[in-house]
């Protein structure tokens, strides 16, 4: 199926997400998917923004930037789909950055802690 067709059916759900995190915008992640800069994965119920990012000299990282969806379809099916395709484009690591609930659901997939993101609104 064509990954654009499939990302406009998810579309909204994106936005949704999109417009409560505010740090990004809908038409950035339209662009992007026109465009190829991101890789899209999707199942019946949910759906995966990913990224590869390589800066020179460094290794290649897989992130997933969106998810939207049924968490049990998205931990069974997206995640193992994404992550062999990092590992397939050769990604040294995958970098999962979300709500600190995915810390939790993801731990026993073999992710562990790295990092922490802290953000301060403007009064």
């Amino acid at each position: 199926m064509n990954n654009l067709n499939e990302y406009l059916r998810f579309r909204d759900k994106f936005k949704e997400l999109i417009e409560t995190d505010r740090m990004y915008t809908i038409r950035e992640l339209d662009h992007e998917i026109a465009a190829g800069d991101v890789q899209f994965w999707s199942c019946d119920n949910s759906a995966m923004v990913t990224r590869i990012v390589h800066h020179d000299g460094a290794d290649r990282i897989g992130q997933a930037d969106w998810v939207v969806g049924d968490i049990d379809e998205i931990v069974a099916e997206l995640i193992p789909q994404a992550e062999t395709g990092f590992w397939k484009a050769g990604c040294a690591r995958i970098m999962f950055e979300g709500r600190l609930g995915w810390k939790r659901i993801l731990k026993g997939h073999g992710y562990r802690d790295y990092s922490v993101t802290l953000i301060k609104d403007a009064v």
